[in-house]
């Protein structure tokens, strides 16, 4: 009995540690996914600049 409860312990350490991983996990991912859409939005200005600058270059006027 004393071996399983050992075993038992271990088991409950490592899920906990699992839980923790998948935390941080998660919390990363959230990070990611803001950075991301700061990437996309700061990709998206400088479409828009570069659209702006064609069009003043080849603006007749």
């Amino acid at each position: 009995m004393k071996k399983k409860r050992v075993v038992e312990d271990e088991l409950d350490d490592k899920n906990e540690r699992i839980a923790i991983l998948e935390q941080k996990i998660k919390e990363l991912e959230s990070k990611l996914n803001k950075q991301n859409d700061s990437i996309e939005a700061i990709l998206q200005e400088l479409k828009t600049l570069d659209e702006n600058n064609y069009s003043a270059a080849t603006d007749p006027d």
